[in-house]
Order: structure tokens, then sequence, then C-alpha cells
């Protein structure tokens, strides 16, 4: 809590009260001990406590400075409830041999101990279309490609691509492809396309599941491996799974973030059918009652945030896009669709109405994303450097296995036994000590959670890797997607959800990290501006702290 009141310290009341009586009583003696500097001790000490409660009754005005009572009553007065907790939800990706078989109701587990549930269940399948070859396709984008031909294929097919097996989650038309997941960015091998590449059928299917519990834990990261519980593993079914999918987990809402949408909100106060009424409907809060109550409709539960865009499909139209937590923000299509059909329901009827009576087309749509790397030079503070030096990163050769790395060039010399490194494994950046060295490489005292990619880059480690990389994920998130032209996104891009990724924005993140000097950004070498509805995300983010 921070009030704006300059409070006096007790030796400037003290002064105070010691000036005002020379300047009433000239030749009164007001040194140290006397009865008038007795007595301005004594003002000092009753008047100093009085401004207290004056300081805690002004943080009270506005909810980002109250206190957790006096915010519960803002939410209250402005009919804005607490957003409560969800479980996630997400899609995995099997493997196993034809035919297999993975039930509904079986159970798996995360690297660190949660229970999940399969929702659904999978056989594994081989689908019979023809190869095919890709023509468009983009490093930004690497959810999707143009083929020649989708003849045949259906959405939740096996294909593969660079050696890598993907499931389709549409075939939005134009012989376009998109997958769960993503290319990795080995396959593109720095090149702007995979243009000419084969698509080939593959082996595999996808399963849908849910959290056992609430909360933004079960948020599982892209491309990471869970373990089938062997109690219900099925035959043939291998028991590492990939996650290709995993969203709708939220926690409930803390005070800051509580606070934050309530000053939002007040600068347009949802009634009407206006943007912030539109916005609260995609919450989950469909008329007062809900939101004196509370009471969050289930059809929303996992919406962090909702960007509105009125006009977007021309006159009458309006488009919602609800977000989930942060490094979770695509929400699953089937929470998509429970909250177009409770807004805008295809048929209305006594029971769902929706909102057609608003006259309005309104439709809950998904955004796109636009990868990013984020490549930065990290100089530290006196205290702060890196474990060694090296001019540029070293190389993960092939071999390598999740404890020890093979490098090139020669590590032995550069690095030692307690030092630690930095790489990017399983989406993120990981530091692990070092405990040997040798020519071709290094072990490691902690296992990666997957086997790195040839070529992955291995910078120094130090006290500063994990909490820039803390700060360059909090700047992603809070990062909204972009605007049209003219601009109608509602909220308008500002400092709280920017669009772009301007370098001044990466620079004020990196250098409130304690202990960072200054900072070289490598990439982005400009600013990158998303188009509308396209939210930039981050792909890959190498940090190297240099001497």
């Amino acid at each position: 809590m921070a009030t704006s009141l300059l409070l006096p310290s007790r030796s400037t009341i003290q002064n105070t009260a010691l000036q005002e009586i020379q300047d009433n009583l000239p030749g009164a003696s007001t040194g140290v001990g006397g009865a008038y500097a007795i007595l301005a001790r004594v003002i000092a000490a009753v008047t100093w406590p009085v401004y207290q409660p004056l300081a805690f009754l002004a943080d009270q005005i506005f909810p980002s400075s109250a206190s957790s009572e006096f915010l519960r009553r803002h939410g209250n007065l402005r009919q804005i409830p607490r957003r409560g907790a969800s479980s996630a939800t997400g899609v995995l990706r099997l493997a196993g041999t034809a035919a297999s078989v993975q039930a509904s109701g079986s159970t798996f587990t995360d690297p660190s101990g949660q229970s999940y549930t399969f929702t659904t269940s999978a056989t594994i399948a081989t689908p019979a279309w023809a190869s095919t070859t890709i023509v468009s396709s983009s490093s930004l984008t690497p959810d999707r490609f143009q083929v020649v031909s989708v003849t045949g294929m259906a959405v939740g097919d096996a294909l593969t691509v660079g050696g890598n097996t993907f499931i389709i989650r549409d075939l939005p038309g134009g012989a376009m492809v998109v997958i769960w997941s993503r290319i990795p960015a080995v396959t593109f091998n720095a090149q702007p396309t995979i243009n000419g590449l084969t698509v080939a059928p593959g082996t595999g299917a996808a399963i849908e599941f849910r959290a056992n519990f609430t909360g933004s834990s079960g948020n599982l990261p892209l491309n990471s491996t869970v373990s089938i519980d062997v109690g219900g593993l099925g035959a043939g079914i291998t028991q590492a799974a990939t996650v290709i999918f995993s969203g709708d987990g939220l926690d409930q809402q803390l005070d800051a973030a509580w606070a934050t949408a309530m000053e939002t909100i007040q600068a347009e106060y949802p009634a009407g059918g206006n943007r912030a009424q539109i916005a609260f409907w995609s919450l989950g809060y469909l008329n007062k009652q809900d939101r004196d109550e509370g009471r969050q409709s289930s059809y929303a539960l996992g919406v962090e945030r909702t960007f509105v865009w009125p006009l977007y499909r021309l006159t009458g139209t309006v488009d919602v896009t609800p977000q989930g937590a942060a490094r979770a923000r695509h929400l699953s299509s089937a929470k998509r669709a429970a909250i177009q059909d409770r807004l805008y329901p295809a048929v209305p009827s006594p029971s769902n109405p929706g909102l057609v009576a608003m006259g309005c087309d309104l439709a809950v749509t998904d955004f796109t994303d636009l990868v990013q790397d984020v490549n930065l030079q990290i100089f530290g503070a006196a205290g702060y450097g890196p474990d060694f030096s090296t001019s540029g990163p070293y190389l993960i050769q092939a071999g390598t296995t999740t404890t020890r790395l093979l490098l090139l060039p020669n590590p032995v010399g550069v690095m030692s036994a307690g030092d630690r490194v930095s790489l990017m494994s399983a989406g993120r950046v990981v530091q692990v000590r070092i405990t040997n060295v040798f020519a071709t490489g290094i072990d490691i005292d902690a296992a990666l959670d997957e086997v790195p990619a040839n070529n992955t880059q291995v910078y120094p480690g130090s006290d500063l890797i994990i909490p820039v990389k803390e700060a360059i994920e909090a700047l992603f998130a809070v990062l909204g997607p972009g605007d049209t032209t003219p601009p109608t996104r509602w909220p308008a891009p500002t400092s709280e959800t920017p669009a772009d990724l301007q370098l001044a924005l990466i620079d004020r993140y990196v250098m409130s990290v304690p202990g960072v000097h200054n900072v070289v950004i490598v990439t982005p070498a400009a600013a990158v501006v998303p188009a509308a509805k396209q939210q930039i995300v981050l792909s890959s983010l190498y940090l190297h702290h240099k001497v």
C-alpha cells in the first residue's frame, strides 16, 4: 500500500513546533533538554499517530491501493465480484501401435505429481491419404501451413513433418492445415519457411483431459511430456504422452488483478449492451444478481480477460475474444462454444434466449499466435557476473541426453564443475549446474524435461538468468491482441495491455530486475506489430550474460 499523502516525520513535526515557538517567542530557549524542546517532542509524539489513519483512509479511496477488506467493499459497491478458480483442460498426443485404445476416465500424472483424467477415449490410427507437399508456410505462424492437397484429410488425423508427428486441429479451407502444437524452430533451420517439405500420414491420436484440481498450474507447457498412469494404460499405448494444448485453468483472482479490473471497468460502466457489458457477459456475469452475489456462470469459468471488437465484421456485429490465464491464453474450443451458446445461441429458446434481442450479431472468436524469439545480452552490475565467460553460445550435439550435454566447442578450460548453464528445454529457459566437464561436453545435476534438439544454444548461468526470464515472461503475459485500422479493440492497447512488442518495453522490463546494469536487444531488431486479433507469443528466449 503506498499513499499519495506526504506524511511528515516525527522530527519534521518537532522542528516545525520549535520554529513556531521561536517565531512567537523570540527570546525563548529551544535548546536540547529545555522545556520548549521537551514540549516540541511531546507535540510530535501526539500528532504523528494522527496522520496514520488519514493515510490509511486515503489509500481506501481507490481499489488499486485499498486493503483487502475495503477492496471487497469496492467490489460490492461496483457489483464486480472476484473471479473464481477453474480446472485446466487440454489435449495430449498419444503414441502406440495401430488400433490401440486409451479409455476415457483413465488418468495421467504430470512431472510435478498432479493428476488429470481423460474425458474422451482415443484410438491410435494411421490415415490412408496420400503424402503431399507444403507450398506456403511461415516461421512466424508455425501451427499452420498450406499444402498441395488436403484430399482425404480429417481433423484428428496424425501427420508427420520433418520427422515429427502432429495432429490436425482444423482444416479451414484453401488447402490450409492447422495443427495442434507448433512445428519446432529446428525444422525451419533458421529459414523463414519450410516450403517443399513432405507431409505424410503419421501414427497417433489426440485425447482430451481435465485436471483433477483447480488453478493455473494445470495449464501444462506445450510439448511437455506426461506419464499415463499404469493402472489405466491401454494395451499398445506408449506411457509417455505429449501435451499439444492446455488451457482454461485459472487461479482465484488476486487482490491486485481484481482492483485493476474494477478501475478498468469503471471507465465504461457495463450497461445497455455497451462494450463493458459484453465483456462482463463473456466473463460469466449475465445480470446484476450474478454480479451482486459473485456468481460466475460455469460456461465462463477459466476466462481471465476479454477483448471486444465492435463492428469488426461491419455494422451490426461485435466479436468477443475471451482469454485464459497467462501462458495459456487460448481457451479450448469447447469453452468458446459454451460462451457462444450462452451469449448468442444459434437457436434461441425460452430457457436460453441469449442476447439475440440486443439486435447485434455476436461471435465468440479466438486469436492467432505471432511467435517471436527474444535474444538478449545481459550485463550485470558489480557482484552480478556470469559463472563463466564466452563470446558466443555452445551448441548441443547429437548423442545428448537429459543429464549429459554434448557440446561444441570444447568446454574444458572455460566451464568448471559448479558453474551454471542456461538453455531452452521443453519450451522454457532452465538453469542447471555442471557436475563434470570433459572435452566433448558436460554432465549436469538435474535431468531436463526432454532431450535438447541438436544446435540448441547453451549460455553461461548466473543469478540474473531466472529473474530476467521471469521479467520477459511477465512482459508477454500483459500483451494483448493487435488492433484494427481504424482502432476498435476494447480495452484499447495501453501500458496495461499493449499489443506491440516495443524495444523500449523489453528494455524497461529487463532493466527493472535488480542487478542488471545494461541490456542489448539482439532480437527482435525492431518493434513487432501484430495484425488485428493476432497476439505476440514467446517462442524461444536466449539470455547471454556477458562480462
